[in-house]
């Protein structure tokens, strides 16, 4: 897999006195702390994207002399943002490109004829026809003139591409400006895959002004000077490609840009290649992933409160991600936006709908050519596990959804620290993942350990026999094993990868890590107990074969307590020999520290209401405050049209419906009509409380919280 990945900013407007509040210490101070935690989650990012509105021509008036140094000082500020994102990534630069907005452009007198013509006649036949032609110095001149600022502050960074920099590990190529001013394509190559960007002029027509939505032109000369090209081929050329404007696609001229959209995103078949669409203008979060991939992006700090505009839009910005595989790729935003009391305090943009990763919906997409790696062809079985250990980070942890649970976190590296095997028990939605991915995080500040996750519940396959499934573990943990497993001579697979597992660690040079998540998942298959024997086993040796099993640790998530997984896996039980840690409900003083990490601040009634409703279940604890973030007041009366949450609802209906009994006991927990002394029904009492559903206390019997009463409808 290759990835390109990238941070979004827009509309800055920097040099409006009367904003200059929004970039003080304190904001910067909270804009680069929220930065920071955004790279743990998505970084390191390879390019910043900035699409227009970098600065705000308009304040400096008729001065002239203050023209030149409003650029000099926005280079400061972005150099600045360049520098902080380059510490985050161990010094390595992040590649930097824009287009010019609106705001950018000095514009022309009202009594320029050419640009009164532009403004007023640009859609007649002849106006736009001579614009668009080899002979239209005259009217290019007043574009020219209105941009030269903004092109000179741009020549720096033009010089720099077009001398092919590598950064990262990432180099641009092919660096070619466009027919207007501030227009370019420009190819990244990483790892044998090429990213290609197109950067357009959208706001030339702003040379006067009185532009509405609808009325910005948008002409296939501008996108196939960029390319040099038929943007089709160009286009096709890359694995993937992203277009800047300032404008969103609402205010282009669609006539010319949804017949060029058509042509360059869509295969023979049918199937769309990415050409993700990047802008801002608005100063407004908008995500659409169903005709173009577009996102628009909040102001990054600039102008609050539009005039004439009632309401008052959020500061913010974004990351973006896209990962290639041979024949496919994925696409993810994570938009941030800042508290509506509190512009320095930022956190998950709760007004777009988002994961509990806190970024968008990954939407899939097929490559117009393979993808091939070079670096990482497939081995052949004679091939050693050199540098098997390498730069290894656990790649699936998410700062953005975990608050520090620090009791848990503090016990459990000192448990893992002195090699003992972990299990994290708790019911569903209790954040064992959180919590499992915050120690790893934690464990491996230094990297001096090799972690591999792997998670059970993502296995859909149900019919595996236990060597399918072993296989799939070894491909899991690292491509070469599983090869190797395949050639193995052991009769009996769980041999075979054994063997194959004590060569892996003798040739690692780091503390090797096997987390498995929702570990208990797998007693549902027929192997379920074949393979918590062979865990048992690898444990057994870690003491007796020092040269290569003392290097490995174990880390579980279970549903299931451990006595009940004891129970279950008599007589030979693996979990004797290890701890467990129980992931409960979050406590009254975590809530609110959770509120604040999505950035909202939240009372005490609200956190009574929480309590209530979901029981301070983690997972919902954190769609409920998201859902606040957006709703606010109002968030009671709207919960119930969270399609996140619907989706869990309907999701543990569909699970109690399918096993006998389960949905008939919720039921009966839910009217009163049952006690925790009913022995006959202890088995669906059990997976209730591993569901999350219903807490047991003695004889008492409840039901979580009443967000679950829409189960029953």
């Amino acid at each position: 897999m290759t990835t390109f990945s990238w941070l979004h900013l827009t509309d800055l407007h920097y040099g409006v006195p009367e904003y200059d509040w929004m970039w003080s210490e304190e904001t910067k101070t909270g804009f680069y702390r929220d930065l920071k935690k955004l790279h743990e989650a998505c970084g390191p990012w390879d390019l910043i994207l900035f699409t227009g509105d970098l600065t705000d021509v308009k304040a400096v008036g008729n001065d002239s002399g203050k023209r030149p140094e409003l650029w000099k000082k926005l280079d400061e500020k972005i150099e600045e943002i360049r520098q902080k994102v380059a510490k985050f990534s161990d010094g390595e630069e992040p590649l930097f490109l824009a287009v010019p907005g609106n705001h950018d452009l000095e514009r022309s007198k009202e009594h320029d004829p050419a640009a009164k013509c532009l403004a007023h006649r640009f859609w007649d036949g002849d106006v736009q026809k001579d614009f668009w032609s080899e002979q239209s110095k005259h009217y290019r001149s007043v574009v020219k003139r209105a941009v030269q600022r903004y092109s000179e502050w741009w020549e720096p960074h033009a010089k720099r591409l077009r001398s092919s920099p590598k950064f990262r590990d990432c180099q641009a190529k092919d660096y070619r400006e466009g027919w207007l001013p501030g227009e370019f394509s420009v190819t990244i190559e990483k790892e044998g895959c090429r990213l290609g960007i197109i950067g357009l002029n959208t706001s030339f027509m702003h040379v006067v002004s009185g532009r509405k939505e609808g009325e910005i032109a948008l002409h296939l000369r501008q996108i196939t000077e960029a390319c040099g090209e038929r943007s089709v081929e160009w286009a096709r050329r890359h694995h993937a490609c992203l277009l800047m404007t300032h404008h969103p696609p609402e205010w282009l001229d669609e006539r010319h840009f949804e017949r060029w959209l058509s042509n360059s995103m869509s295969s023979d078949s049918g199937e769309p290649y990415l050409f993700c669409h990047l802008c801002g203008h608005l100063h407004e979060a908008r995500h659409d992933d169903k005709s173009l991939y577009q996102f628009q992006a909040r102001s990054l700090f600039g102008i609050r409160k539009p005039r004439g505009e009632k309401v008052n839009r959020r500061h913010g910005y974004a990351a973006g991600r896209i990962e290639l595989f041979e024949q496919n790729g994925t696409l993810r935003f994570w938009p941030r936006a800042a508290m509506e009391k509190n512009p320095g305090k930022l956190g998950p943009d709760t007004e777009l709908e988002l994961t509990e990763n806190n970024h968008t919906k990954i939407v899939g997409f097929q490559l117009p050519i393979t993808c091939r790696v070079p670096d990482k062809k497939t081995s052949h079985p004679s091939e050693d596990y050199a540098g098997v250990a390498g730069k290894n980070k656990y790649t699936g942890y998410s700062p953005e959804i975990c608050i520090r649970r620090e009791p848990l976190v503090k016990n459990a590296l000192t448990l893992l620290r002195k090699h003992v095997p972990l299990v994290f028990s708790g019911p569903r939605g209790f954040g064992k993942r959180w919590l499992m991915q915050d120690v790893l995080h934690e464990l491996n500040r230094n990297d001096r350990y090799n972690i591999k996750y792997v998670d059970i519940g993502a296995l859909e396959e149900t019919s595996l026999s236990i060597a399918e499934f072993l296989r799939w573990l070894a491909e899991q943990i690292d491509p070469k094993l599983a090869i190797l497993f395949d050639y193995s001579e052991y009769s009996d697979p769980r041999w075979a990868i054994t063997g194959e597992m004590k060569r892996y660690l003798r040739k690692t040079t780091q503390s090797f890590v096997l987390a498995i998540g929702n570990a208990d998942h797998i007693l549902d298959r027929p192997f379920g107990r074949d393979f918590f024997s062979l865990l048992r086993d690898w444990l057994n040796r870690v003491g007796v074969q020092p040269d290569s099993w003392s290097k490995f640790l174990l880390l579980l998530s279970s549903e299931r307590s451990v006595s009940r997984l004891n129970e279950e896996l008599r007589p030979a039980p693996p979990f004797n020999i290890g701890e467990e840690i129980s992931v409960g409900t979050l406590t009254n003083t975590e809530v609110p520290l959770l509120a604040e990490e999505l950035g909202i601040s939240i009372t005490n009634k609200q956190k009574d209401d929480i309590r209530q409703r979901c029981g301070n279940q983690p997972f919902l604890t954190a769609m409920i405050l998201q859902h606040m973030g957006k709703w606010g007041d109002e968030w009671k009366g709207t919960i119930g049209t969270n399609i996140r949450l619907r989706e869990y609802i309907d999701g543990l209906k569909q699970e109690l419906r399918e096993e006998e009994g389960l949905f008939e006991t919720f039921e009966d927990i839910w009217k009163g009509l049952m006690t925790g002394q009913e022995s006959d029904r202890r088995w669906q009492l059990e997976r209730l409380e591993r569901l999350g559903l219903v807490v047991i206390q003695g004889s008492e019997l409840k039901v979580s919280g009443t967000l679950y009463g829409g189960i029953l409808q």
